[in-house]
């Protein structure tokens, strides 16, 4: 009797002691999955890959080709020596082209009764007057373009007639009573005229 109550002592103790084994174990394995699972996933690392080359040929920049230049007109287009008229009697004599302001001078040309033209002294430089005309062209002020005068390097010549077109020099009187001539306008170039003195003729 006793030893059967001691025997059943014993397998009461190796079953609890069976049970709390189990039990640990279990707790041993959840434990051991729960950290499984909260653990950061790892994953083969990857060699950096290079960048990928472009192997299209590189496009060239366009550049604009440089617009040419327009080509340079040969001089002025009114010349030294040239008359301009509105046809109402006023007339203007083309002395001077200055190309950097393609800008004309120009003097006020007076007709006597024979049709001589001529101007009157004004003691400024070359006696081609001293202002500018604030415009680059004639053809809406004055239509009508004498040409007649040519560009002479020889201080030769009849006087300029308005009527007859023709002449190489115009007069340049002292005063407006036309006593004295005391000397001649006459184109030396398509730029400017000269002023030549009488005494020099």
């Amino acid at each position: 009797m006793t030893n059967s109550k001691a025997k059943s002592k014993v397998s009461a103790k190796i079953t609890v002691l069976s049970v709390l084994l189990v039990i640990a174990a279990l707790a041993l394995i959840l434990t051991a999955g729960c950290t499984a699972n909260n653990a950061p996933a790892t994953s083969a690392t990857q060699a950096p890959t290079a960048a990928p080359q472009d192997t299209t040929a590189p496009t060239e920049v366009q550049t604009a080709a440089p617009t040419e230049k327009p080509a340079e007109t040969n001089g002025p287009k009114y010349t030294a020596g040239m008359i301009v008229t509105n046809g109402k009697g006023t007339m203007k004599l083309i002395g001077e082209y200055n190309p950097k302001t393609e800008r004309y001078l120009t003097r006020n040309l007076m007709q006597g009764r024979d049709g001589e033209a001529y101007v009157i002294k004004d003691g400024s430089f070359k006696e081609l007057g001293s202002d500018y005309d604030n415009y680059k062209s004639f053809e809406q002020m004055y239509q009508t373009v004498h040409d007649d005068l040519n560009v002479y390097t020889v201080y030769s010549g009849d006087y300029y007639n308005f009527n007859t077109k023709n002449g190489q020099r115009i007069m340049v009187y002292a005063n407006n009573d036309k006593t004295k001539i005391i000397g001649y306008l006459i184109p030396s170039d398509a730029l400017t005229m000269d002023f030549v003195n009488e005494n020099q003729m």
